[in-house]
């Protein structure tokens, strides 16, 4: 099982990311078994499916990159919900 550094995937989300607007909301990396990384975004416009499916391939790209194709992990990367409360000054 690979150790995931939470701050080297940061950098890798920062690379991913890139002049396109979006900012991280929130980043989560579970220690278990199959360790399940949780990336919150957000926009200006919000943030449609294509971008997340861009974001998710960059991601995953640099994971491979830095961990091995072999790592073992479950990456979700979603939009906040209409449920979820504004955490950051550009959600406003």
């Amino acid at each position: 099982m690979a150790q995931f550094d939470r701050q080297r995937i940061q950098q890798l989300l920062t690379e991913s990311i890139g002049e396109t607007g979006l900012f991280v909301v929130s980043l989560t990396v579970s220690d278990s078994v199959l360790p399940k990384i949780t990336v919150t975004l957000d926009g200006p416009n919000g943030l449609g499916i294509d971008e997340i499916v861009t974001i998710t391939r960059r991601l995953n790209r640099g994971m491979e990159e830095l961990y091995g194709e072999e790592a073992a992990y479950s990456l979700e990367v979603t939009s906040p919900g209409a449920d979820q409360p504004l955490t950051d000054p550009r959600q406003y």
